[in-house]
């Protein structure tokens, strides 16, 4: 048996299938309820923010550290970083915190320690540029990597590089090319 419902949330007519001897205890059509359970906020509607960048960003965050079955789990939250409570509950305490830290289309969050925890005096917003040269599995800072492109234009071979900064000679040619390191702030050096 059909029955007509309207959305407690959106004012939306469905029709829902009505089992007898069931209650049905939804207050949300399919859609609104989809959109709670995916953003995992009881108050999805009140903070306006489901769907946009910085939301996404929100649950990213919480989703490497929390899930054990993200695909990033293990590099994240296996590693014992955690969200911060106050983060963790609000999607609008992080969204304050971003837009007055300066929070741009385009920037990545990122955390100064790349051991500690996502909190507010850990993070900051930066470009997807420097957010990669404060991994923590890389070697080198912008200066170096300036260092080894001058030393690879200059004609010294990627073995006596790759020695002098520990790192293999296939990136020594990458950085040469610009395939690693393609922002780096100078041109290449003439002869």
């Amino acid at each position: 048996m059909l029955v007509k419902y309207i959305c407690g949330t959106c004012g939306a007519e469905r029709m829902l299938k009505f089992r007898e001897g069931k209650v049905n205890l939804l207050k949300n059509c399919h859609s609104c309820a989809s959109k709670l359970m995916r953003t995992g906020d009881k108050n999805w509607k009140k903070h306006g923010g489901t769907g946009t960048l910085l939301h996404q960003v929100w649950w990213g965050m919480k989703q490497r550290c929390v899930y054990k079955n993200h695909r990033n789990f293990a590099l994240y939250g296996g590693r014992g970083i955690r969200v911060c409570p106050e983060w963790t509950d609000s999607f609008v305490s992080f969204r304050d915190w971003a837009l007055e830290r300066g929070y741009q289309k385009g920037l990545v969050l990122d955390r100064k320690n790349n051991d500690g925890n996502y909190e507010p005096n850990n993070c900051r917003w930066v470009s997807t540029f420097n957010s990669c040269a404060n991994k923590r599995n890389n070697v080198l800072n912008v200066a170096n990597a300036m260092i080894v492109k001058d030393l690879a234009w200059r004609g010294v071979t990627p073995k006596v590089i790759g020695a002098l900064f520990n790192i293999s000679t296939a990136y020594v040619s990458s950085i040469k090319q610009g395939h690693a390191w393609a922002k780096l702030p100078f041109a290449r050096v003439m002869r």
